[in-house]
């Protein structure tokens, strides 16, 4: 007998920070009066690039800076818990990172955001100024600052290098590129990695490429730096790694359950992730930012008092994933298909609801091709950000024509527990058939779970919340024609019967005598 993933009920999940603190002070784009620091009017020239013909990575890595969170309510610079990556994109000092760099957390609080140079690469940058927050948009996990003053405060003149703005939109799939970035992994140095384009990915409420997908080996750090392309330009902001900011260890990730115990924990042997870095923020989504940050206000950053022992409890339940080729733009799925002929399409989308969420909390969207792992499909450890409640969708995208036929699957993880799970069926000689299950047993069927035998999941509940099967009743389902697995349960959760390998391909009468 096989043991298979059975959907499990979400428990608590204590919620940890993640590279930056989450916190609703950060989320809005209105512009105060005035910081501490003295304003510094922003320029935007994206026109003079660093070097001349191929770019000079030396003059590249001088662009590319630390982000440093900083405390100086005692009268001295405090380094806080959080930094990242950051790159330098005019003249005047403006820099572009991750919005979760600079994020409030009360655990953590912090008043003054400091900016660390480099001045030789196999050194730790400096940290030589103090900056404004002039732009953050959560939504989109970046911010822009602006190079304000010296450490001493006094004001700054220096014209800084800077990196020119690409096209996000021109990178290819397949396309070589280089990211720069201090992750901790590197030893705070100045760290370059070289990687292909192995994709892109859509993001719901964001028009166009949200993501674009990469194997560059990288780690918690580099948020907020430089993803380049070989000319030199910067083409995106490295915002999702693999295995959470900060991280000492990226390329090890407990994605399948190795012991075969129904659960993805602490248990199950960890397996290789190719890639570092799941996504890079495309720079066009950007642009805007920095248009807003040319003509915006400071945004005070106002330290709070460190609370001990918070303890986010995370009561979610996802409902029901349903499937669809495309998505509109109000976010509702294009179709609604139970199975994908052939060629007919180049993705496959996944559409949940949802409450009981809460911003900030890691999130894995991990989709499998034939028990495959797809990692450039897939999202590992992202920060939620779509509230308590509501709907939300992720899509399998195929970069080279129509998807491959086979058993897509995806599972929903939150903080590592399984909350939602389902397959469907691309190919093949697929059809509607009937499973028809027959209660000819004194006990109530209340859990029905059909599965295909070649996923590694169960899937949804398909009798749904109120609906049973009485004793001498029975119910027809429509499924598409296959090789099932099949549970029944009684209302008390206990097991009533399990079958492997039933072949429904030309539908199927299933008789429970008890």
């Amino acid at each position: 007998m096989r043991v298979r993933l059975s959907f499990g009920l979400l428990v608590a999940v204590i919620l940890a920070a993640c590279g930056g603190g989450d916190s609703d002070d950060t989320t809005t784009t209105t512009r105060p009066a005035s910081t501490t620091l003295p304003p510094t009017t922003a320029a935007t020239s994206t026109t003079t690039t660093l070097g001349a013909g191929l770019p000079d990575i030396e003059n590249l890595a001088r662009a590319t800076v630390q982000v440093l969170q900083l405390d100086s309510r005692t009268g001295s610079l405090e380094l806080g818990c959080f930094s990242g990556s950051g790159s330098i994109i005019d003249s005047d000092g403006l820099v572009l990172t991750n919005a979760h760099v600079l994020e409030l957390d009360d655990r953590c609080p912090y008043d003054t955001i400091g900016i660390a140079v480099l001045e030789r690469s196999d050194q730790p940058p400096d940290l030589m100024y103090l900056a404004d927050l002039l732009v953050i948009d959560s939504q989109l996990d970046l911010a822009v600052v602006q190079i304000a003053a010296d450490v001493e405060g006094n004001p700054v003149e220096t014209e800084f290098p800077f990196l020119r703005l690409g096209d996000s939109d021109l990178v290819g799939l397949g396309d070589q590129l280089q990211v720069l970035g201090y992750p901790g992994i590197g030893g705070d140095t100045i760290t370059l990695t070289r990687g292909a384009v192995s994709g892109f990915t859509e993001q719901r409420d964001i028009e166009g490429r949200a993501w674009i997908k990469t194997d560059a080996g990288i780690t918690g750090g580099n948020s907020g730096g430089a993803a380049l392309s070989t000319t030199g330009q910067l083409i995106g902001v490295p915002s999702i790694v693999s295995s959470g900011a900060n991280a000492d260890v990226a390329d090890c990730r407990v994605i399948q359950d190795t012991n075969g115990d129904g659960f993805l924990d602490s248990d199950d042997t960890c397996l290789p992730v190719g890639g570092f870095i799941n996504g890079i923020r495309p720079i066009n989504l950007a642009r805007p930012l920095i248009d807003e940050a040319a003509i915006a206000s400071p945004i005070p950053i106002i330290a709070t008092t460190p609370t001990t022992g918070i303890i986010s409890t995370l009561d979610a339940s996802f409902g029901p994933i349903s499937f669809s080729t495309g998505v509109t733009e109000t976010d509702e799925p294009t179709d609604q298909v139970t199975f994908v002929p052939s060629g007919a399409a180049e993705r496959i989308c996944a559409f949940w609801d949802y409450e009981g969420m809460v911003d900030g909390v890691g999130v894995d969207a991990l989709w499998y091709l034939n028990q495959e792992f797809v990692e450039a499909a897939s999202y590992i450890d992202s920060e939620w950000a779509g509230g308590r409640a509501g709907n939300w969708w992720v899509c399998f995208i195929s970069n080279e024509g129509p998807l491959d036929d086979g058993i897509y699957e995806l599972i929903l993880n939150v903080r590592g527990d399984r909350a939602a799970d389902e397959a469907i069926v691309v190919g093949g000689d697929t059809t509607l058939q009937t499973f028809e299950l027959v209660n000819d047993s004194p006990e109530t069927i209340c859990f029905v779970f059909l599965s295909f035998s070649e996923a590694q999941a169960w899937g949804h509940d398909e009798l749904g919340e109120t609906e049973v099967i009485a004793p001498g009743a029975s119910r027809a389902f429509e499924i598409p024609n296959g090789i099932y697995d099949f549970q029944a349960f009684d209302c008390n959760g206990d097991l009533l019967v399990e079958e492997f390998f039933i072949n429904a391909t030309e539908g199927f009468v299933f008789t429970y005598a008890g």
